[in-house]
């Protein structure tokens, strides 16, 4: 009778313990921890399944070493799914509130984070890590189809504008220079050759051995990644001029912030061309003076006496040839302009022994330059070169007397 007694007692004890059974291994295997009145694999996917006390099972958690205390905001290191962020009380979670079925992966570092990889078994390198400072550094380059950084004036303050700030931008960018360059390589992984080379090691197994095959073509890969040649600047040059721009970590490294030299160089660009379009008005009204000064001294300027013709002013016998400026006969000289040439079409007599074209300069910025035009019946094209900016004097001469002439302002 005592013996059944036990039996009983015992089947009841496995029976309790079943019931309260925080840890179930399925007959495929399958481990479930946490909840037991949830049967959440249907499709039976998951090797060993977390079970939360939210929706669902929701706000399971891995924790490694302490877990810290959710009423003091600390806790340690933890992988789980994310519960929106309340870090109150566990039994304030409700298994009926979908909320809390965020389906987010939690990754929590109470210092930060290191992400490493390894090639072998004897060097582990960082590939990224975030700080307990809050900076996320990624020891690699990031390829992304689109970047955008948080700018809305709300999240400001103490705006200036950079034009007020009383910094010339124009001298400091001088003293930046943009550099082309290659980065030092150093090789992540030393020990692979060691490990390769290690006579006295046991014999590698074919999977080390490809280990190793692999681990160098890495290797190789990184060390070309370094010879491509780079544009950039120096954070050391920078740093003179805009020392904002620039951070150094504790090892000493310096890093520029590229996207604050974007509004740097705007507002250079800015100044450089207010300073261009002020010159700009500057050379149009000193061209301006030059042209109407030329004009009220033209009449003493011409007959030029280093001009080898005669002023149409004279009679020619038979009777008076009259220049397109002053007389009633249409216009025997005409001159188009363009950035590149100058172009002078012109209408000569049906009989006549020479003609020639004879270009003055009235600014007085060169002197006179003479076309021969007797085997150029009807124009010429005189290339920008030979005529800078500048008021022209053209006048046509045929067999030593004027019989026209064009004053033309020239701009290049």
């Amino acid at each position: 009778m005592k013996t059944k007694n036990y039996f009983l007692i015992l089947v009841l004890l496995l029976l309790c313990t079943s019931a309260n059974a925080q840890l179930k291994v399925k007959s495929d295997g399958r481990v479930q921890i946490g909840r037991m009145d949830l049967d959440l694999d249907k499709c039976k996917i998951s090797t060993l399944q977390l079970m939360g006390k939210g929706y669902y099972g929701a706000g399971g958690k891995l924790s490694f070493g302490d877990m810290g205390h959710w009423d003091r905001y600390s806790l340690n290191v933890f992988v789980g799914e994310y519960e929106n962020g309340i870090y109150t009380d566990t039994t304030t979670i409700k298994p009926d509130d979908d909320n809390e079925d965020t389906d987010r992966l939690w990754l929590h570092g109470k210092k930060g984070m290191v992400f490493t990889y390894s090639e072998n078994s004897f060097k582990t390198t960082v590939a990224a890590s975030i700080a307990d400072d809050g900076k996320f550094t990624i020891n690699n380059q990031v390829k992304a189809n689109g970047l955008t950084i948080t700018s809305d004036e709300r999240l400001k303050e103490n705006i200036k504008d950079l034009s007020g700030s009383g910094k010339d931008l124009l001298k400091s960018l001088k003293g930046i220079k943009g550099v082309s360059y290659n980065l030092r390589y150093t090789s992540p992984s030393p020990a692979i050759h060691t490990l390769a080379s290690d006579e006295t090691s046991e014999p590698l197994t074919e999977k080390e051995i490809r280990n190793i095959a692999e681990a160098a073509e890495v290797e190789k890969k990184l060390a070309e990644q370094a010879k491509k040649k780079r544009i950039g600047f120096l954070a050391q040059d920078i740093e003179k001029v805009f020392p904002e721009l620039v951070e150094t970590d504790e090892d000493g490294i310096k890093s520029v912030d590229y996207i604050g030299m974007i509004p740097v160089l705007l507002e250079g660009i800015k100044e450089l061309q207010a300073e261009n379009e002020t010159l700009q008005e500057q050379s149009k009204y000193l061209l301006s003076q030059i042209h109407e000064l030329a004009l009220l001294t033209h009449s003493a300027l011409l007959p030029n006496p280093h001009s080898p013709f005669k002023s149409s002013n004279m009679s020619s016998g038979d009777g008076e040839l009259e220049n397109n400026i002053t007389g009633n006969k249409p216009a025997a000289l005409h001159v188009t302009n363009s950035t590149a040439e100058t172009e002078v079409t012109y209408e000569l007599p049906e009989h006549y022994t020479n003609a020639e074209l004879f270009v003055h300069n009235i600014s007085g910025m060169t002197g006179t330059i003479g076309f021969d035009l007797n085997k150029n019946k009807s124009g010429v094209t005189i290339p920008a070169s030979k005529l800078p900016t500048g008021v022209y004097a053209f006048t046509l001469v045929v067999d030593g007397m004027q019989i026209g002439e064009e004053k033309v302002f020239l701009e290049r």
